[in-house]
């Protein structure tokens, strides 16, 4: 929890083995700062996080390799945007939830 954000989507629960991913749409509105959080069980070393717009071009991703990642990205258009969530190595259970600045 940080001050201030909230929940843009439900936080969801998933099991992934290597190299397994779930892929979700969003849609954010105009002009915000959204972030996509992703936290697995120690067994998963390293989640990738990707989001594109809606044209399908990447505009966030996570930078480090650990089991716990965020991607931020602040919207100047609405649209469908799209989030991936591997695990790039390990394997276990996450949860992942997109978040937004009020």
């Amino acid at each position: 929890r940080r001050p201030g954000v909230t929940g843009l989507t439900a936080m969801t629960r998933h099991t992934l083995a290597t190299n397994g991913m779930i892929e979700q749409t969003v849609t954010l509105p105009s002009n915000r700062c959204v972030e996509v959080v992703a936290a697995a069980v120690p067994s998963v070393g390293d989640l990738v996080i990707e989001l594109e717009d809606p044209a399908r071009h990447r505009v966030a991703q996570d930078s480090t390799h650990r089991g716990t990642e965020s991607a931020r990205f602040c919207t100047r258009y609405s649209g469908l945007y799209r989030y991936r969530v591997r695990v790039f190595s390990g394997a276990g259970e996450l949860g992942v939830q997109v978040i937004i600045d009020p």
